[in-house]
């Protein structure tokens, strides 16, 4: 009579095993690509309001400030004041572009240079939120696709990675089960 090893025990503690595993790996690898579904959202809403900031209104602004900042990471970032109007209320913005400049000393120069202390300037407010406004609208393409290419790049590797281990793990389970499996002749 041949009957089968259904109810190995070994087979019955590898499909613990692999449970767990599973488990570990849906627990550790979930933040991960999360991680890159948020630097591809964060980069599609950059793109978004960059574009949409070329719709909002033109109003008169004056430059208050300008100065080189210098982050904890030497890097220097041209910083602009300026003062304008929206709805007879006066306000203060900084924002040049809504993506920063900074970088080479000389773009830093140069944008400060273009924006002088008690320059007039034409300054382009959020009607939905009038405290944030810009003097130079628009998409800045050198920052605004890194984000979302490399949360696509991101979530491909994470998600090339755990196919790699899922593979693996089935091709393990594959062979164990294959040797577990022969009939029992009685």
């Amino acid at each position: 009579m041949i009957r089968s090893n259904a109810t190995n025990p070994t087979s019955n503690s590898a499909d613990q095993l692999s449970s767990i595993s599973n488990r570990f790996l849906v627990f550790f690898f979930t933040p991960l690509f999360l991680i890159g579904i948020g630097f591809f959202s964060w980069g599609i809403w950059d793109i978004y309001e960059g574009w949409s900031s070329t719709t909002w209104p033109k109003g008169p602004g004056i430059v208050t400030q300008s100065y080189v900042f210098t982050s904890s990471k030497s890097v220097k970032y041209p910083k602009i004041r300026y003062a304008y109007s929206w709805a007879d209320q006066a306000m203060e913005g900084t924002e040049i572009q809504l993506q920063e400049t900074h970088g080479r000393r000389s773009l830093v120069q140069e944008t400060l240079g273009e924006y002088p202390v008690g320059k007039k300037v034409d300054v382009f407010v959020n009607p939905s939120n009038p405290k944030r406004a810009v003097l130079e609208p628009g998409l800045v393409w050198s920052e605004l696709y890194l984000k979302p290419l490399f949360g696509i790049i991101w979530m491909v590797g994470i998600s090339r990675f755990l196919l790699f281990i899922r593979k693996g793990k089935s091709s393990e389970t594959e062979a164990k089960t294959a040797s577990h499996e022969w009939p029992q002749i009685r």
